[in-house]
C-alpha cells in the first residue's frame, strides 16, 4: 500500500490518498501514521480511495482496526465534531467503507462515505458554514 497524508495546516481538512492495495495489516499501519499527525485530533480529513488498485480488507480487519483506534490513548483527546469523509468510487471500497462507517460509532466523530471527492469537499463545506 501506498498513503500519502497531507497534513498541512494551511488546508482545510487532512487530505489522505491511499493507492496500489490496501490489505488489514496496512490499515493499522495506516492508523499509526495517521494518529501521528499534528491536527488528527481536531481537523477534518478526507480519505480517497481513488488509486486504489487492489482492496482486499476484510470486514474483520475493519473490526480490528476500530478495536485498535478504541484502546489507543489518544482516543480521549479526538474531538466529536472531526469529520472524516470516504471517497470511494469502486463498489467494493464504497461499501466497506460504508461497514467501517456502521461499526466506527465508539470512535469520536462523523463519517460518510462518497463517491466522489467533490461531493465529499462540499459535505464538508457545508458542515463549517
Amino acid at each position: 500500500m501506498a498513503f500519502n497524508i497531507n497534513d498541512d495546516e494551511n488546508a482545510p481538512y487532512i487530505y489522505v490518498t491511499i493507492a496500489g492495495s490496501h490489505t488489514d495489516s496496512e490499515m493499522l499501519e495506516f492508523q499509526d501514521a495517521i494518529f501521528d499527525c499534528i491536527g488528527f485530533s481536531w481537523r477534518d480529513q478526507i480519505i480517497d480511495y481513488s488509486a486504489l488498485e487492489e482492496y482486499l480488507v476484510t470486514a474483520p480487519g475493519i473490526i480490528e482496526y476500530i478495536e485498535y483506534a478504541s484502546g489507543r490513548g489518544a482516543l480521549m483527546t479526538l474531538s466529536s465534531k472531526r469529520r472524516i469523509a470516504f471517497v470511494a468510487p469502486s463498489d467494493l471500497v464504497y461499501g466497506m467503507s460504508r461497514v467501517f462507517q456502521s461499526n466506527a460509532d465508539l470512535l469520536p466523530g462523523e463519517r460518510r462515505v462518497f463517491r466522489r471527492r467533490e461531493d465529499a469537499e462540499a459535505w464538508l463545506q457545508t458542515q463549517r458554514n
